[in-house]
């Protein structure tokens, strides 16, 4: 978990646009324990967010800036998720937000 969240924290800090939020929340729902981490952008495309879990993909906007990274943040924190038995999520809530969603169903 802390390998997860601390990838998907390092990701929202670094593609935060200037000014912006981030917001961190952990809520129980059911039997599942969710946490949610957004942060303000304008980078990501919809389009592009079924392949940011792909090891070093890089977002339209990452490519062309002097931005450091290889593409490996999210998909390691989806490989975390995966060995632990949870899903990480990826999504656009409005057209200035980002959001990575991890659900670990709890026992």
């Amino acid at each position: 978990m802390d390998l997860a969240i601390g990838n998907l924290l390092r990701n929202a800090i670094m593609h935060n646009i200037s000014s912006g939020t981030l917001d961190i929340a952990a809520r129980q729902e059911h039997c599942a324990i969710i946490v949610t981490i957004t942060n303000s952008t304008d980078e990501t495309l919809p389009d592009d967010l079924m392949n940011l879990k792909q090891p070093f993909h890089r977002g339209e906007h990452s490519r062309i800036s002097a931005e450091p990274g290889v593409g490996l943040g999210l998909s390691i924190a989806d490989a975390a998720c995966e060995a632990m038995g949870a899903t990480l999520e990826l999504d656009r809530p409005d057209e200035q937000s980002f959001r990575a969603t991890i659900t670990i169903a709890s026992a």
